[in-house]
């Protein structure tokens, strides 16, 4: 891999990193803010591998805006965290970075 390329991705994956981090900051608070903690847990799923975690893309949007307004549940964003983790050491190791 190119060291351009590779530098990218390494900017991509801190990108990742610190909406984990903001997540797992966000769950440990007295009163976490769901909506706001399973955006942040959100990743593209084109892996068909990663098909079981599609709901996460759902987050990107549905929760963002008040269109439909929906507040997650603490376990289904605790749920949400723990799925976006998977997601990237799955990728992590993919790209054998």
């Amino acid at each position: 891999m190119d060291e351009k390329l590779t530098a990218i991705l390494h900017q991509w994956l801190v990108k990742g990193d610190n909406d984990l981090k903001t997540a797992e900051y966000g769950l440990k608070a007295d009163e976490p803010i769901t909506d706001t903690i399973c955006f942040h847990c959100q990743h593209d799923s084109d892996f068909s591998q990663l098909q079981r975690f599609d709901f996460l893309t759902s987050y990107a949007v549905s929760l963002r805006y008040p269109d439909d307004f929906y507040m997650p549940e603490l376990d289904e964003t605790n749920e949400a965290l723990i799925a976006a983790q998977d997601v990237r050491s799955f990728v992590v190791a993919k790209l054998g970075i």
